[in-house]
């Protein structure tokens, strides 16, 4: 295969127990998302080890960052939001073909791709906002550090969390309904709900605004009585649309997306400086003055300048890891392949690991219990991998 060329192949020691095509993956894609993962976890592990974490919201101050080791920790773990979009959406977009061209009708299509949105949605109460708490059950008091401004809006005690989970969820039954939309719409609609995320988000005076719950949950982050939401709906629908248009690319012209992905890598990093650089509309932080302020920006709701920095950095790894990936890096497609599983386990092990030092520990001694903690995961995410590859194309665990 020529170099620049994606590198498909099937999960090793599996044969697929459904009489419908295997679906050949594209291994830049696991790795990228296993990258994504092993970025995330540190990001987490500092929630619940470091007792320290970041919050860069609309209307409010961004976090200060006095040294340039919690910023890097924390700007490096950007990209993994939008790179779970976009890498859902392309996902969305390669199972779809591989289900018409096993015979799926579109109404069951949408059935599946609804139920695994609900079924996110779901997890995210159900299953991952109690994992959040485990950082204060056996956490000293007054030992937790939040970077950053409060939280917009109203509301005290306990609340109901809507994360990445909520929006991955939301931007599934949304597309649902909507996959098989000509490229120019789904590029239109993306494109758009991006553009109304800069256009409405409010300025500072309607921080401590009681937007309806309705309105968190859509537009425009913060807490309104007992709903608390970071990963509102649109802008992240948004992102998701330019993954589909990602999976439909990779389907048509798989031999190219490394080429395709580095000249996209550099359009959205131009973008971003000139955006950046004038800092007007695009940024609801204008840029402080050094390096630090110039790459924090604001991520609830994701700025322009945040969408196209942080796109710009995944589709450089795409085009790399499609370029010179392989075998030094199958570790990172384990984990790519198994994403939702990896998910719910790392959260559970970082803050169970978060017991040993109630108090926490710097950030440099958080990276030994970060690097523990993917050692312990390695291989249960090989052995999950390997089991769900092997189910049929309409079992219950090809959901998860």
């Amino acid at each position: 295969m020529p170099m620049g060329s994606a590198r498909p192949y099937d999960p090793p020691g599996v044969r697929p127990s459904s009489t419908a095509p295997a679906p050949r993956r594209i291994a830049a894609l696991d790795e990228l998302r296993g990258t994504i993962m092993v970025l995330m976890a540190l990001d987490h592990a500092s929630y619940f080890i470091a007792r320290m974490h970041s919050r860069e919201f609309w209307g409010t101050s961004l976090p200060d960052y006095a040294d340039a080791l919690p910023f890097v920790l924390r700007v490096a773990t950007h990209i993994c939001a939008p790179g779970f979009f976009v890498l859902m959406g392309a996902g969305m977009a390669m199972l779809a073909e591989s289900r018409r061209s096993a015979g799926w009708p579109p109404a069951r299509l949408r059935r599946f791709f609804m139920l695994r949105g609900m079924i996110l949605v779901a997890a995210q109460v159900l299953i991952e906002n109690p994992a959040w708490g485990l950082a204060f059950v056996r956490g000293v008091p007054g030992t937790f550090v939040g970077r950053g401004g409060p939280i917009p809006g109203s509301g005290e005690g306990l609340a109901i969390y809507l994360g990445v989970l909520f929006a991955l969820g939301a931007a599934m039954l949304i597309w649902s309904l909507a996959i098989r939309l000509p490229a120019a719409t789904v590029a239109g609609i993306s494109l758009t709900a991006l553009m109304a995320t800069a256009w409405a988000t409010p300025g500072p005076a309607a921080f401590g605004v009681d937007h309806p719950a309705w309105v968190r949950m859509l537009q425009i982050p913060g807490r309104s009585g007992f709903i608390m939401v970071f990963y509102p709906v649109i802008p992240w629908l948004g992102i998701t649309g330019l993954g589909i248009l990602l999976g439909r690319r990779a389907i048509r012209r798989p031999d190219d997306l490394s080429g395709k992905a580095l000249v996209a890598a550099g359009i959205l990093l131009a973008g971003f400086v000139i955006l950046r650089g004038i800092g007007g509309f695009g940024n609801f932080h204008p840029p402080q003055v050094g390096w630090i302020g110039f790459l924090n920006v604001t991520k609830y709701p994701p700025s322009l300048t945040f969408v196209l920095l942080t796109l710009s950095v995944n589709a450089l790894l795409l085009g790399l890891l499609s370029r010179w990936g392989g075998q030094g890096l199958a570790w990172l497609a384990v984990f790519g392949r198994s994403p939702f599983f990896f998910y719910v386990l790392h959260l559970y092990l970082y803050g169970l690991m978060g017991w040993i030092v109630p108090a926490g520990v710097s950030q440099v001694a958080m990276l030994g219990f970060w690097l523990a903690g993917l050692v312990l995961l390695f291989p249960l995410c090989r052995w999950y991998g390997r089991f769900k590859a092997g189910r049929p194309a309409a079992s219950l665990w090809r959901l998860l």
